[in-house]
């Protein structure tokens, strides 16, 4: 793949380097949880920091790998835990060989007359790389081209994700009340996760009561519940290194009151016509195209705007801004995975997408009637492209008003 995308430029042999990630600290011998990049975790299955893999190739159909990483430490491992090392590369991880990470600037220097292609490569050795006169080129395009069409194993890890993202968030609903913390809510999504077997949280969740959901990455968490307010939920976990990302808003009190009621189905409506698109061959921009459509129709049907004189481009423009996020993103390994694949790329059976439409009424709006002012409604699924049409995989976490009062009444 790497010798054909490269005719023309460098040389006929070519090594690949694609790093971990390092340990990174939050203070003096504090660190924050470790997790692995997923592009070296996809190639090698490796969860351990301070790693490179490096995959050699002198021809069409020959390729060596060596897995560098940290020397076994006896001392260092009383803190840290037990290390591969360099003896157990092959026999753990099915490597060619393994070196130490120490002896990784050598072997590039040693490389000469070669083509290179990086990926989380450190600042320190893409310096040795440029002080050698090395050309090198970035490998992410490839691998994210490898990681968005899911293997089977991965379809089942992204569903087992799911699954208990979406027992969690249940369990969150149940336990709303008024006069609660937002971060109670963040504590028991999380404890739920955890409880069922996630390995972490897959990013910090949204949990923003009232017009606080209008900021769309509101992560403080960490005001009073109203009685008479929605919440917004968006959450998911980590489960063997795949991620989840479900987003949910329901009222405080257990029941929608009619404003609620009327502009949460409106996005729903949305959101189940956007998700009837998601089939091989449409892209997550005609999918926008659609939600951005149905939003105007729905929002002016319902007589949202002062102005019933609108021009179809002032309604447009409006609702643009009502909703200024795009319909979704791609889902895997990265909560927003994959990011060099462009939204304008037609989708695939085995791809997982989120469909995310969502409205949030600013509380100074002029051209919108005052009752729906500070509402933020988003309502997020994960969808598996099949061969000829989609699957559903956060179906099991309830979104419709009934079944959501129905669960917060118990």
């Amino acid at each position: 793949m790497l010798t054909n995308a490269s005719k023309g430029i460098g040389f006929e042999k070519h090594v690949a380097v694609i790093a971990a990630n390092p340990v990174y600290y939050m203070g003096p011998d504090v660190p924050y949880p470790y997790r692995q990049h997923p592009d070296f975790l996809y190639l090698t299955g490796f969860q351990e920091p301070d790693a490179a893999l490096v995959l050699e190739s002198t021809n069409r159909t020959y390729c060596k790998s060596i897995l560098f990483v940290r020397e076994k430490n006896p001392l260092q491992e009383i803190w840290e835990g037990p290390r591969c090392g360099v003896e157990n590369v092959s026999e753990f991880f099915g490597i060619d060989e393994g070196c130490s990470i120490d002896k990784l600037p050598e072997y590039l220097n040693t490389c000469n007359n070669c083509t290179f292609w990086i990926n989380n490569l450190d600042a320190k050795n893409q310096s040795l790389l440029r002080a050698l006169c090395i050309d090198y080129f970035d490998l992410s395009d490839f691998i994210h081209n490898l990681r968005v069409i899911k293997s089977k194993s991965e379809i089942e890890l992204i569903k087992s994700s799911a699954d208990v993202a979406a027992r969690a968030m249940i369990e969150t609903m149940k336990a709303t009340n008024s006069n609660i913390n937002e971060g109670f809510l963040h504590a028991c999504f999380e404890f739920e996760c955890r409880k069922n077997g996630a390995d972490a949280l897959a990013y910090p969740p949204v949990v923003a009561g009232g017009k606080r959901a209008n900021v769309l990455h509101y992560i403080k968490n960490s005001q009073l519940l109203r009685e008479n307010e929605l919440v917004l939920v968006d959450a998911g976990c980590d489960y063997r290194g795949y991620s989840s990302d479900i987003s949910r808003t329901w009222p405080v009190s257990g029941k929608f009151n009619k404003v609620q009621r009327e502009l949460y189905e409106a996005v729903l409506d949305v959101q189940e016509i956007c998700i009837a698109t998601c089939k091989s061959g449409v892209s997550l921009n005609t999918i926008y195209a659609v939600m951005q459509k149905q939003l105007i129709s729905n929002l002016s049907g319902m007589g949202i705007f002062k102005d019933s004189a609108l021009s179809e481009k002032e309604i447009r423009r409006m609702c643009n801004s009502l909703c200024p996020h795009h319909v979704g993103h791609f889902l895997g390994m990265d909560v927003h995975d994959t990011a060099s694949i462009p939204t304008s790329r037609q989708l695939e059976e085995h791809m997982v997408i989120t469909i995310e439409p969502g409205i949030y009424v600013p509380t100074n709006s002029s051209h919108i009637y005052s009752e729906f002012h500070g509402t933020g409604i988003r309502i997020e699924d994960n969808v598996l492209i099949t061969s000829n049409s989609h699957e559903i995989l956060t179906s099991k976490c309830p979104k419709t008003i009934d079944a959501i009062e129905s669960i917060m009444s118990k």
